[in-house]
C-alpha cells in the first residue's frame, strides 16, 4: 500500500505542484550558488594573477628606469670629466632626484622575498654607485682631472655597475618567470572554470528538464506546468544574465540560446540571431575549415566544417576546449577561449550543443607584449654588437687607408728630393719639402686621432718591459734638439747617475715625453726648455719647464680636453689637433701615473710626468 501521508504522494494537486516547484527552485538555487561560487573563486584568482602580472611588468619597467638613471649619472659625470662643461651635469642632477623615487616605487611593488632581498642589495649598490660618481665629481672639481681620472681608473664604479647589471638581469628573469607562471595558471583557471560552468549549466538545465517533466507527468495540468516552466525560465535567465561569459546553445537548425554575455562580446542582439542564424555567423570560416582538416587527420574520419567541428570530440565523451576567433557584428576580430559540450536527449543522442566563451584579448595582448619585449631586447643587443663591429672596422680601415698612402707620399717625396728621378731646381726642392712636411704633419694628426680613439674604446694596451730611462731621455732630447736650435732656444737635460731602469712601455713613455717637450719648444719664443728627471718615493718624475707665455686658471681647466688649443694668438700660429696633451694624460693614467701642470701668465709653465717604478704597473 502507498502511504498517502508522504508529502510527495499527497492527493492535493496544488500542494504537490508547490512541492515540486519548491524542489526545482531549491535545486536551481543550489546550482546557481555552486556555479556562482566557482566563478567568483576563479575571478578572484584571475584578478590576483592580473595584479601580479601588472606588478611584475611595473617592476621590470622601474628596474630598467633605475638602471637608466644610474647610467645617466655615470655618463653625465664622465662627459663633464672629459669636457669640463657644466651642461653635461644636467642629466646627473635629474637622475639623482629620480633614483630614490624609483627605488621606493619598485620596492612598493615587490612581494617576493627573494626579489626583495636582491632589490635591497641592488638599491644599496645603486647608492654606492652614486657615491662613487659624487666622489669623482668632487675630486675633479677640487683636485683636477688627473686625480678624478685615477679614481675612475680604480675600477670601483665599473665593479659596482657590473654587480648592478647582474642584479638587474636576475630580477628581470624572476619577473619574466612570474609572468610565464601567471600566464599558465590563468589559462588553466579559465579552462577549468569553463568546464565547471558548462557542467553546472548543463546540470541546471537537466534539473529544469527533469522538473518540467515531473510536472507534466505528475499533475497533467497545463496551468501548473506553465507556471513551473515560467519559474524555471526565470531561474535560467538569472543564471544566463548574471555572467559575463558568452553562453550560446543551438543545433544544426540554428541558435536557440544567446545570453547577454554573448550580446556584449559579439555585438548582436539575441533577437537578431535566435532561430535566424547558426554559429557560422560569427566564426572565421578559414579557421573552421582548418580545424575540420585537423580533426579529420586526428580522428581518422571526415569532419566537415560546421557544427560537427565543435561536437566531434564531445561525441567521444570529452568537453572540447580551444582557442578560436569570433568575428563581431562590426567586423572586429576577438580571440576567445571556447568550451563546447553536447546536449543529449533521453536516449543519449546528441541533439544540440552548449558553448561557453571568454574574451581572450587580455591574455593575447600580454603574450604579444612579452614577445615584443624579448624582440626589442634582442634588437638592442644586435645593434650594440653591430656598432662595436663598425667601430673596430672603422679604426682598422682608417689605419690602413690613410697611413699607407701617406707613407707612400712621404717616401716618394724623399726619393724625388734625393734626385733619384733626375735633378731638381731650388724651387722644386722647396716645394717638395713643403709637400713632405705637410704629409708628415697629416700623418701625425691621423696617428693622434687613432690613438685617442683606441684609448677611449679601451683597445689600447701597454707592453711593459724593462727599459733604460737615461737612454730614452737622451733619444728624445736628440730628436727635439734641432727643433729647439732652429728657434734659437736652449734645450737642457739633467738627471742623476742612479736613474737606472724601470718597467714600462718604452715607446709610449717616449711618446709622452716628445709631446711635453715638443709643446714646450713650440710655444716658447725666447729663453729655453729645461728637462729634469729624478727618482722620488717610488716614482719617476720628469719635469719639463719652459719660459713661454704661461697660462691662466681658465686655460689650465681646458688644457687636457681633446681637440682643445689655447686661443691666445700665439697658439693659433701653430698647427696641431689639440690631442697631444689629452693622449699623454690618458697614457700616463694607463701606466698608473699622472701629469700635473703649474703655470703663471708671462712666466712660463712646468709640466711634470709621474710614473710608478714598481713592477706591478698596469699594462
Amino acid at each position: 500500500m502507498l502511504d498517502n501521508s508522504h508529502p510527495m504522494l499527497s492527493t492535493d494537486p496544488e500542494a504537490a505542484m508547490r512541492r515540486i516547484l519548491l524542489a526545482v527552485a531549491v535545486s536551481f538555487l543550489l546550482i546557481l550558488l555552486g556555479v556562482g561560487g566557482l566563478a567568483l573563486s576563479s575571478l578572484r584568482g584571475l584578478t590576483r594573477d592580473a595584479a601580479s602580472v601588472r606588478r611584475a611588468q611595473e617592476v621590470k619597467t622601474l628596474v630598467s628606469e633605475l638602471m637608466g638613471a644610474l647610467t645617466d649619472v655615470e655618463t653625465s659625470v664622465r662627459g663633464h670629466l672629459l669636457t669640463g662643461q657644466a651642461d653635461f651635469l644636467e642629466p646627473y642632477h635629474q637622475a639623482r632626484g629620480q633614483i630614490s623615487a624609483l627605488a621606493e616605487s619598485v620596492q612598493a611593488r615587490v612581494l617576493d622575498d627573494s626579489v626583495n632581498l636582491a632589490l635591497t642589495d641592488m638599491i644599496l649598490l645603486a647608492q654606492s654607485r652614486q657615491e662613487v660618481a659624487e666622489d669623482v665629481l668632487t675630486t675633479f672639481q677640487e683636485r683636477g682631472f688627473v686625480q678624478a681620472q685615477a679614481l675612475v681608473a680604480s675600477g670601483t664604479g665599473m665593479e659596482l655597475h657590473d654587480r648592478l647589471r647582474g642584479h638587474e638581469a636576475w630580477i628581470m628573469e624572476r619577473q619574466n618567470q612570474i609572468l610565464r607562471d601567471r600566464e599558465d595558471r590563468t589559462a588553466r583557471t579559465a579552462r577549468r572554470t569553463m568546464v565547471l560552468l558548462a557542467l553546472g549549466v548543463a546540470t541546471g538545465m537537466a534539473v529544469l528538464a527533469l522538473g518540467t517533466m515531473v510536472l507534466y507527468r505528475g499533475l497533467g495540468e497545463r496551468a501548473a506546468a506553465r507556471r513551473a516552466l515560467q519559474t524555471s525560465n526565470s531561474l535560467m535567465e538569472a543564471i544566463l544574465a548574471g555572467t559575463d561569459y558568452a553562453i550560446i546553445s543551438g543545433d544544426e537548425g540554428g541558435i536557440r540560446l544567446f545570453n547577454r554575455g554573448a550580446e556584449k562580446l559579439l555585438g548582436y542582439e539575441a533577437g537578431d540571431v535566435v532561430g535566424k542564424a547558426t554559429a557560422d555567423l560569427f566564426h572565421d570560416p578559414d579557421e573552421m575549415a582548418a580545424a575540420a582538416r585537423s580533426l579529420t587527420q586526428e580522428l581518422g574520419e571526415e569532419v566537415k566544417p560546421g557544427l560537427e567541428v565543435f561536437l566531434a570530440r564531445s561525441r567521444r565523451g570529452a568537453t572540447d576546449i580551444g582557442e578560436w576567433t569570433y568575428v563581431r557584428k562590426d567586423g572586429r576580430r576577438v580571440p576567445v577561449l571556447l568550451a563546447v559540450s553536447p546536449l543529449r536527449d533521453e536516449n543519449g543522442r546528441v541533439v544540440s550543443f552548449l558553448g561557453i566563451a571568454q574574451d581572450n584579448s587580455a591574455r593575447k595582448e600580454a603574450e604579444r607584449s612579452l614577445v615584443a619585449s624579448r624582440e626589442a631586447m634582442a634588437l638592442a643587443k644586435h645593434r650594440a654588437e653591430e656598432a662595436d663591429r663598425a667601430k673596430s672596422v672603422f679604426l682598422a680601415t682608417m689605419s690602413h687607408e690613410l697611413r699607407t698612402p701617406l707613407n707612400s707620399i712621404i717616401g716618394f717625396t724623399g726619393v724625388l728630393q734625393q734626385g733619384l728621378a733626375g735633378p731638381l731646381t731650388d724651387e722644386q726642392q722647396r716645394q717638395l719639402e713643403m709637400v713632405r712636411g705637410s704629409g708628415r704633419h697629416l700623418l701625425a694628426l691621423i696617428n693622434d686621432i687613432l690613438d685617442i680613439s683606441r684609448i677611449e674604446a679601451g683597445e689600447l694596451s701597454l707592453q711593459a718591459r724593462p727599459m733604460e730611462v737615461p737612454d730614452s731621455l737622451r733619444r728624445v732630447a736628440s730628436t727635439l734638439g734641432p727643433l729647439a736650435s732652429a728657434k734659437g732656444l736652449q734645450l737642457d737635460l739633467s738627471m742623476p747617475p742612479d736613474l737606472g731602469r724601470i718597467r714600462q712601455d718604452e715607446r709610449r713613455l717616449e711618446q709622452i715625453l716628445i709631446n711635453l717637450i715638443g709643446n714646450a719648444i713650440k710655444f716658447t719664443e725666447k729663453g729655453g726648455v729645461k728637462v729634469q728627471a729624478v727618482r722620488r718615493a717610488g716614482w719617476l718624475c720628469v719635469q719639463v719647464q719652459d719660459t713661454g707665455p704661461g697660462m691662466d686658471a681658465e686655460e689650465l681647466e681646458q688644457l687636457f680636453r681633446p681637440f682643445h688649443q689655447l686661443d691666445n694668438g700665439l697658439a693659433r700660429s701653430h698647427e696641431g689637433t689639440g690631442l697631444g696633451l689629452a693622449i699623454s694624460q690618458r697614457l700616463a693614467a694607463l701606466m698608473g701615473g699622472s701629469i700635473t701642470v703649474h703655470s703663471t701668465p708671462g712666466l712660463g709653465s712646468t709640466f711634470t710626468l709621474n710614473v710608478p717604478l714598481e713592477e706591478e704597473t698596469v699594462s
